[in-house]
């Protein structure tokens, strides 16, 4: 009988899976809890995010304690109301639209470089995935509200803030989230405790700045209504098509501040985490060279200027690590599914109410899809090499199925941001470690523990040493 904490750190179900190599399906026992299942195989990931996604719906315990951080927004609502919402998105998240904020994250991330490095002068060091939170609030705000929160060049940011109460990794939080699966939402929420006051607090001024920047963003509509700027940036698109009352707005607005910068900024640890790591940590030269031979053969000389998309998309190497780090560590570590009526999975019948746990960290580390080194960074995997000796990224990393990874999931519950989230990661990787050589502080032995509520980072955060790179 297991703690549905086991379950969603991802460790013994990793285990189970290289007991039971080519097993569809694990049968879960867990204490207060049905019948349960792990999926394991592309099959079975495929026929409940895909061939049989009707019939599956996520759990209304763990939906509900979700619902009073993020509201409806589109990663919690269901059925009918989902399709709307994400017949609405959809179009603000096609690739030529991400395309067109790569002159913004560029920007963004010169300022954070200056920034950290005034910081890393001043301190001796950086915590990086505060940094990374900063970063990504100040491109998700101009690009879904034409707002720039400023949050790289202020100390004092009341969103960030109120964002990173609420995301921090806590005892209290995880009670509560478990306590969510026995009682009533409105029970668990009216315990008399630190966390529910924090939380309801820090939801209260988020909320609050969202209602305010939306008032302005609607009175901006309502008097430009036939000119481009009132739908310029998403928020806008969503209003102009009028299906959205005010409410629903403020909960996609909650919801994609939440979603668009913490899973990124949550990458952009783990990635510094692996490449500060010693048998890992060539790798940040062999990036400033691809880097700057890329942008001498496009015939720049400020070889320390951000890569533009063009250029991005041609670097294997920077392509592979960021691959490598959302294979690895997935911002999303698990989620859940409930049959809503009688279903099959790979063949096997499925009872009503059988819940199916998705594990994108045990999907993703699977020896018998991604080999041996399953566990270990090789940012090779995603580079193909023509018979004239060409290098370019592929899109598979050698895996048979795109279900052997599930970083951002598949099917109609994809990741509307998963095009957003990679163009920001490469970014700042291929700036970052083109800038600096970057270590981790004396006494790091490298051990870092993943921790969080809507997404993981390293738990305590990640210090790190900045060496300006110059040239010899």
């Amino acid at each position: 009988m297991l703690p549905i904490t086991t379950v969603q750190r991802g460790k013994r179900p990793l285990e189970w899976v290289k007991k039971w190599p080519g097993a569809d399906l694990i049968n879960i026992r867990i204490v207060g809890f049905g019948s349960v299942v792990l999926l394991v195989s592309p099959q079975a990931h495929r026929d409940v995010l895909n061939t049989h996604a009707a019939d599956f719906a996520k759990p209304d315990a763990g939906l509900n304690y979700l619902r009073g951080l993020l509201g409806d927004g589109l990663i919690l609502v269901e059925g009918i109301e989902h399709k709307r919402q994400r017949r609405l998105l959809d179009p603000s998240f096609k690739v030529q639209n991400i395309r067109a904020l790569q002159v913004l994250i560029a920007e963004k991330s010169e300022i954070m470089m200056e920034r950290m490095l005034a910081e890393s002068k001043t301190t001796g060091c950086v915590e990086i995935a505060s940094w990374g939170s900063r970063f990504t609030l100040d491109i998700i705000g101009p690009a879904l509200m034409s707002i720039d929160f400023q949050a790289l060049t202020s100390n004092a940011n009341e969103l960030e803030r109120a964002f990173a109460n609420l995301i921090a990794p806590s005892l209290g939080q995880s009670i509560l989230f478990l306590l969510s699966f026995f009682l009533p939402q409105s029970v668990v929420r009216s315990i008399p405790c630190h966390t529910n006051r924090m939380l309801a607090e820090n939801n209260s001024v988020v909320r609050t700045i969202c209602r305010d920047i939306l008032d302005k963003k609607l009175a901006t509509f309502t008097s430009n209504k036939d000119t481009k700027d009132a739908t310029a940036d998403i928020l806008g698109s969503i209003i102009s098509n009028g299906e959205l009352d005010k409410q629903e707005l403020v909960d996609q607005m909650v919801t994609f501040l939440a979603a668009g910068h913490e899973t990124t900024a949550a990458s952009i640890a783990w990635v510094t985490h692996l490449l500060t790591l010693p048998k890992y940590q060539h790798y940040q030269t062999k990036i400033r060279d691809e880097v700057r031979s890329a942008l001498q053969q496009a015939g720049h000389t400020d070889l320390t200027r951000p890569p533009s998309w063009e250029i991005l998309e041609t670097l294997p190497l920077v392509n592979g690590i960021c691959e490598e780090t959302l294979r690895l560590y997935p911002p999303v570590p698990n989620t859940a599914r409930k049959a809503i009526r009688d279903s099959q999975i790979a063949g096997r019948n499925l009872s009503k109410d059988t819940i199916a746990i998705i594990v994108p960290w045990v999907t993703n580390r699977n020896p018998e899809f991604w080999g041996a080194n399953a566990e270990d960074m090789v940012p090779e995997r995603w580079i193909s090499e023509a018979a004239d000796g060409t290098r370019r990224p592929n899109k598979s990393g050698g895996a048979t199925s795109n279900m052997c990874i599930q970083t951002f999931l598949h099917g109609h519950r994809a990741c509307i941001g998963r095009e957003l989230a990679k163009a920001e990661l490469r970014t700042f990787v291929a700036v970052f470690f083109t800038r600096f050589t970057v270590r981790r502080l004396p006494g790091d032995n490298g051990h870092v523990v993943p921790a969080g509520s809507l997404t993981i980072k390293p738990d305590g955060g990640l210090k790190v040493s900045l060496e300006p790179y110059e040239d010899e």
